[in-house]
């Protein structure tokens, strides 16, 4: 169920706007950090199970390690904070795919020691 309610989401977020979704099949920077400021309750879902995914794949490669206690939240907000200050600084980092900067900030907010 978890898995159809996910694609269903993605669904919803790809036909909201469909042009700035998918710049060449790829969620930007810019536009996770749009979805995540989001309240609508399927775009913070969404955000949340994005966040989770990076998380996942940067932890088993061995480059994410989370204190304990952290939660999802707590990783959209690390993401939110930084990506705001690239952006401001470089405008065309909002433009690379999220799951590219978020791992990148994931690795230097919780870097494994």
């Amino acid at each position: 169920m978890k898995i159809n309610l996910s694609i269903i989401i993605l669904l919803v977020v790809v036909s909201i706007t469909p042009n700035r979704v998918m710049a060449g099949n790829t969620l930007t920077a810019q536009y996770v950090l749009e979805i995540c400021a989001n309240p609508d309750m399927a775009l913070i879902s969404f955000c949340n199970g994005f966040f989770q995914a990076v998380h996942d794949q940067q932890a088993s490669a061995g480059k994410v390690c989370v204190p304990e206690g952290t939660n999802r939240t707590h990783l959209v907000e690390a993401y939110a904070n930084t990506v705001a200050v690239l952006i401001a600084r470089d405008p065309a980092v909002g433009e690379k795919p999220a799951v590219d900067i978020a791992g990148e900030i994931l690795i230097s907010v919780f870097p494994c020691r």
